[in-house]
């Protein structure tokens, strides 16, 4: 894991592991407690699959409990955000699939770090 590639946040770290016109593939982790900014993206969805934790994911205000091998999905505009519910680092990989993958296409709605 190079540190180009590696950015460290709030609430854990984002790894991107291959990227190409359309698309990126992230290995994301979070700490036990912590959770992403809830937020939407118009032109893109996101695919999450736990590689290991346990991972809450709240799908326009839904909570949806994932563990290993199992995903959720964001498609565009819909609010969401990732919690760690457990007591270990929650490992997930994280496909964004649209017209902008990047970081300019973000919503946020709320952020337990001031970044709103």
């Amino acid at each position: 894991m190079s540190a180009e590639s590696t950015l460290q946040k709030p609430w854990g770290t984002v790894e991107t592991v291959n990227e190409g016109v359309g698309y990126q593939v992230k290995k994301i982790t979070i700490d036990p407690g912590k959770r992403t900014s809830y937020k939407r993206h118009r032109r893109r969805s996101e695919y999450w699959v736990v590689v290991s934790g346990e991972a809450v994911f709240f799908l326009d205000d839904e909570p949806i409990k994932r563990s290993r091998g199992e995903m959720a999905v964001a498609k565009p505009l819909a609010k969401h955000r990732v919690e760690n519910s457990g007591q270990e680092p929650l490992v997930f990989i994280e496909v964004r699939l649209g017209d902008d993958v990047s970081e300019d296409d973000v919503e946020r709605l709320a952020d337990d770090y001031g970044r709103v």
